[in-house]
């Protein structure tokens, strides 16, 4: 075996957040409370919740509350809403799904909430308001907890008003099971051990609460050939409740989506006729050879670095830009210049660098106010971005004992960490964020580079907070696919910001009328050149997952929406569209691409766990803050006639 394959190690701490699924809109009844909680809801000025909108967990939990007219749920002094949070989850536990107190202050819902961000991305002075949020982790009688109730996170509007709670509270008065006399720890392992393919690692073990299935659970972090995996085992009865990758593959077809200097090729992003290479002054990554470590760093910034993993028949990488990067060899400013049929591998590395690049300027401008997420005991702080690695041209047929680290995959994103002196990490033996550009098509970057967004959002991307096993509508559960459509939704962004020259309905493309140039499906455009029946209009009931009560929701639901596609693309291009015959678009004036892109990672900031309903419910909030009430309805409106959101 060739070494070399397995110095790509990649782990993923499965964390971070709880959040919201969703139901339709309920009005809860005014519950009898006790005078204690009567007295404890006086305190914190709140308004009661007869109007609220509650979205839920499967299991029947509240995992979200929010009054439509986004009017507060109550009010709070101080640095931040902790205690007042408690005493309002008080006094409405019959609302919120829980037995209601007995009067007793010491029956707290939950056993203890750890501050763990807060964050504060918008200030508007066109509105006046301002969006604050402090995002809590949430324990069990001092146990970590997985699910919906990871984490609880508040909004609030910069004078102490509380916009939303996003995040199932956790009961500690209900015993789960396991609690008392657990499977031993030495047991766990040798059970979980049993169960593990060749190759593959135990790399970390944790007993946790898991109330979406009622049980206490032995969490274990597993570490394969092909990446890192989680494995939850019932502390109870030792049945495996769940086990599943943590990368985020992407297996349709994206077709290549290059990013072309110049005017000539901004309106047509099928096509690449050039690519032209800057030299990086200052850079500490603007050569790639050394005696020691040969020509693997291929190009790179210290926001990005390149790895060429050319690889067959047991060779070494393969030596594609070499003449590139000899130190000296180049005038500083100079460029190096690759045609795709000069070398189609040395093309393809260049292509995706430069996109790449100019994508992550968009997406780093928007992701700054709210700072970046890393892995626990991570070096990095708050405000710098995430490293990310780019892997280019992968051996996609491994031989025997190598890794495989597509697995059939055109794309995958990955937490990672990059090990050997062969292999000039920036980081050594840290973890950050790797992307395999497999067949090295471009285009998957767009898809991969949101995955990318969301896992630094909230640490861990969207799904992996959720437990449950089941897939119902309108629910927590939804998380799962979201994550890939939220990728899309990014793609999408993308495509506006760097193709400033593409019409609306693709007619400079190749493929005019589709999403199929940035590789999100035949879908329609909803524009009348392009539309001839009504069936060609999405509905988001026809494009969600199928509901399952005994298997969890996979993740291919989630991709090449039509309904989403169709939605999105005529919000950033300020098109609202009839969706009956003539299926005429009228124009709008104003909006703003990059604030529905900050309202996107507002909303994966909130949680891992979060139906589909919610997170555009979400959106519509930081757009209501950040733009005023004109474009928080114009975006409702949109949602709502391909039935994202309810009219």
């Amino acid at each position: 075996m060739n070494s070399r394959k397995t110095l790509i190690g990649a782990c993923l701490w499965v964390g971070c957040s709880l959040l919201t699924g969703c139901a339709g809109a309920v009005e809860s009844e005014e519950p009898l409370r006790p005078a204690e909680a009567e007295q404890s809801l006086s305190e914190t000025s709140a308004s009661d919740t007869k109007d609220a909108v509650m979205r839920w967990t499967s299991d029947g939990r509240v995992a979200a509350v929010f009054h439509r007219d986004r009017s507060p749920l109550f009010t709070f002094g101080g640095d931040e809403p902790r205690a007042e949070l408690t005493r309002w989850a008080q006094a409405h536990a019959q609302q919120l799904g829980f037995a209601p107190l007995d009067g007793q202050f010491s029956d707290a819902l939950f056993s203890e909430l750890k501050l763990e961000r807060r964050m504060e991305p918008v200030a508007s002075l066109a509105s006046n308001r301002a969006l604050v949020v402090h995002r809590y982790r949430q324990h069990y009688r001092g146990h970590r907890v997985l699910g919906p109730g990871e984490t609880l996170a508040i909004t609030s509007d910069g004078r102490g008003g509380v916009l939303s709670i996003m995040g199932a509270f956790v009961d500690s008065r209900q015993e789960l099971a396991g609690l008392r006399n657990p499977i031993a720890r030495d047991v766990a392992e040798r059970t979980i051990l049993a169960s593990l393919e060749e190759g593959t690692s135990l790399t970390q073990l944790d007993f946790v609460a898991v109330p979406e299935r009622g049980t206490m659970a032995w969490s274990a972090e597993l570490q394969g050939a092909t990446g890192p995996s989680h494995l939850l085992l019932s502390a109870s009865t030792g049945e495996v409740l769940d086990r599943r990758e943590q990368s985020a593959h992407s297996p349709s077809d994206h077709v290549p989506v290059a990013l072309v200097r110049g005017s000539l090729m901004t309106d047509n992003p099928a096509t690449t006729l050039e690519v032209n290479f800057p030299w990086l002054p200052g850079s500490t990554w603007n050569g790639s050879y050394s005696p020691l470590t040969g020509w693997l760093l291929r190009m790179g910034t210290e926001r990005m670095l390149v790895y060429d993993l050319k690889q067959a028949n047991n060779a070494l990488p393969t030596v594609y830009l070499a003449p590139q990067f000899q130190p000296n060899s180049q005038a500083p400013g100079s460029f190096f210049l690759a045609t795709a049929a000069s070398d189609a591998n040395k093309f393809r590395t260049q292509n995706s660098f430069q996109k790449a690049s100019a994508a992550l300027q968009w997406l780093d401008a928007r992701h700054s106010s709210f700072g970046w997420d890393h892995a626990p005991n991570s070096p990095f702080g708050l405000f710098t971005p995430g490293p990310l690695n780019l892997l280019t041209n992968i051996d996609t047929t491994p031989e025997t004992g190598e890794a495989n680290l597509c697995q059939g995959a055109l794309g995958v994103f990955n937490a990672c960490t990059i090990t050997g002196s062969s292999i000039q990490p920036a980081y050594p033996g840290v973890q950050t964020s790797c992307i395999y550009d497999c067949v090295g098509r471009p285009g998957v970057l767009f898809h991969e580079l949101g995955h990318y967004v969301d896992h630094h959002a909230t640490y861990g991307m969207m799904g992996s907070s959720v437990q449950s096993g089941t897939c119902i509508p309108d629910t927590t559960d939804e998380a799962i696919p979201l994550r890939e459509t939220l990728s899309d939704m990014t793609a999408l962004y993308l495509t506006r910001k760097l193709y400033a020259d593409l019409p609306y309905d693709f007619s400079t493309a190749n493929n005019p009328c589709t999403f199929t140039s940035i590789g999100l499906g035949g879908g329609a455009i909803h524009d009348p050149a392009c539309i001839t029946s009504a069936n060609q209009i999405g509905e988001f009931d026809d494009d969600r997952p199928g509901t399952s009560h005994t298997s969890a929701c996979s993740t291919s639901a989630g991709y090449r929406m039509t309904s989403v596609n169709q939605a999105v693309w005529a919000f950033l291009n300020r098109r609202l569209c009839n969706t009956q015959a003539p299926f005429t678009c009228t124009s709008q004036r104003g909006g703003n691409a990059d604030e529905f892109m900050s309202g996107m990672i507002y909303a994966m900031s909130l949680s891992n766990a979060q139906s589909y309903k919610t997170f555009f419910e979400n959106i519509e909030t930081y757009l209501w803050v950040a733009l005023g009430n004109t474009e928080a309805a114009r975006f409702h409106n949109v949602m709502a006639a391909y039935g994202i959101l309810d009219p």
